[in-house]
């Protein structure tokens, strides 16, 4: 009986330190804090972790790294070129009557200062994030892990400025936008799309969820103040589960990797100085499969901003994301809290598109191919000049703290921790920073 009561025990409770959920980086919020190493390892560990976070802006970083409106990270929408290289646009009445032969935005329309026709676009988000990590340790410092993000965004509260002249080309600016973009959105397929004060987007979901194996390791030595060096490595799979990014709602975003299965690679290295100092860094990166879908695409080198009108078939070649993030830990200060300061830069790298679809942008192909000399305009080239597809970064800086109750207790010792990630500086992204908290429990099985 004692036998069966010291094996089917479901845990023996034991000490929880540096145990951190895991994060997956994406462009709309600063990223949380990487995974930290074990202080302590123990075969068959089990370890849970949930953490949740909130934070909310109305701004971005545009390419030049300069602050800007929340919708304008891709710059301003420029309205005489929204409709250039449209297909079988004279079947498209109200976009015709602007982007046709001879209207005021035709291709070759003219504006008198730097930014007549563009209209910057307004809003704000508010993201939300509940993180839950497990982690199974097996034998000799190996582990499987697990982490699943349930995310929520919403954007609302849009709302358009005229950066240029009222009246351009004949058309009111401020009027266009009220009254006729709104029906050439339509006709473009934003079917649902009424006006840009009641445009809004909110969706809860898991977009995917990490599953990973990985080592651990811990050495003991002296090394003038360095006592010892302990690090991990990992790998593992993002398993999509959310669902393709809506291309014809105005306001949606991918909420995670937009559908794109992906390999995650993490390792890490921590250094304790004098026993009560610990400098790590922890580098990871995702990298993705290829896909084809249909999307939309740019139609005309000059266009910027949100919107764009054409869809075509393309493979989708997405960019790699990476991150790198440094901290000092200052390690049980008092008693059992610990204090955390660090810094990471987060980068997706460009995404490429091919196209494949022979309709999109035939008809400017073949228009320039007629003129006298011959152009050669190359499809590839248009569309890979689109902002929403080029690489975007963001330097975030992290404040921690925490409190381990192992020093109180040697039977049942759970943890808590608060942070704030704040984003200093990016190229196409947003500034949302972010105040998250993180508890946790780690259970030894009696096996």
């Amino acid at each position: 009986m004692n036998w069966i009561v010291k094996r089917s025990c479901l845990f023996l409770l034991v000490v929880l330190s540096q145990i951190q959920a895991s994060d997956l980086p994406v462009f709309y919020r600063g990223t949380f804090m990487p995974a930290f190493h074990d202080r302590r390892q123990k075969d068959w560990t089990t370890t849970l972790a949930v953490r949740y976070g909130e934070g909310e802006t109305r701004s971005a970083f545009k390419n030049n790294q300069r602050k800007s409106s929340l919708l304008n990270l891709y710059e301003p929408i420029d309205l005489l070129t929204l409709g250039h290289g449209i297909e079988d646009i004279t079947s498209k009445t109200e976009t015709n009557n602007f982007w046709g032969t001879g209207k005021p935005f035709a291709p070759g329309a003219t504006r008198l200062e730097e930014n007549d026709g563009r209209v910057g676009l307004l809003g704000k988000i508010k993201a939300r994030e509940l993180g839950v990590t497990i982690k199974q340790g097996i034998f000799s410092g190996f582990y499987a892990k697990a982490h699943v993000p349930i995310r929520e965004v919403k954007i609302d509260e849009i709302s358009t400025k005229n950066l240029g002249q009222a009246d351009v080309n004949g058309v009111i600016i401020d009027d266009f936008v009220k009254n006729d973009l709104p029906k050439i959105l339509r006709e473009n397929g934003f079917e649902k799309f009424e006006s840009f004060e009641k445009e809004h987007f909110k969706e809860t979901l898991v977009s995917e969820f990490l599953i990973a194996a990985g080592w651990q390791g811990r050495g003991w030595g002296s090394f003038g103040p360095i006592d010892w060096v302990q690090g991990f490595v990992q790998a593992g799979v993002t398993v999509p589960v959310g669902g393709k990014k809506n291309e014809d709602k105005l306001s949606e975003i991918p909420l995670g990797y937009n559908d794109f299965w992906g390999f995650n690679g993490q390792v890490a290295v921590e250094l304790g100085l004098w026993d009560i100092l610990i400098f790590g860094v922890h580098a990871g990166a995702t990298i993705f499969l290829n896909a084809e879908r249909t999307i939309r695409m740019r139609t005309n080198k000059e266009q910027d901003g949100w919107i764009v009108l054409d869809k075509g078939r393309a493979k989708i070649e997405n960019g790699t994301i990476w991150n790198v993030t440094g901290y000092l830990r200052g390690d049980r200060i008092i008693q059992g809290l610990s204090l955390v300061a660090g810094y990471s830069y987060t980068k997706q790298e460009r995404t490429t598109l091919n196209l494949n679809d022979d309709k999109f942008l035939q008809t400017f192909v073949d228009a320039e191919f007629a003129k006298n000399p011959p152009r050669f305009a190359s499809k590839d080239e248009i569309i890979n000049t689109d902002k929403r597809y080029r690489n975007w970064d963001h330097h975030t800086v992290h404040l921690m703290a925490e409190y381990d109750t192992s020093v109180h207790i040697k039977s049942y010792a759970p943890f808590v921790r608060v942070e704030y990630s704040y984003p200093i500086l990016g190229r196409r992204t947003l500034t949302t920073d972010m105040v998250a908290g993180t508890a946790g429990i780690s259970v030894v099985w009696g096996f």
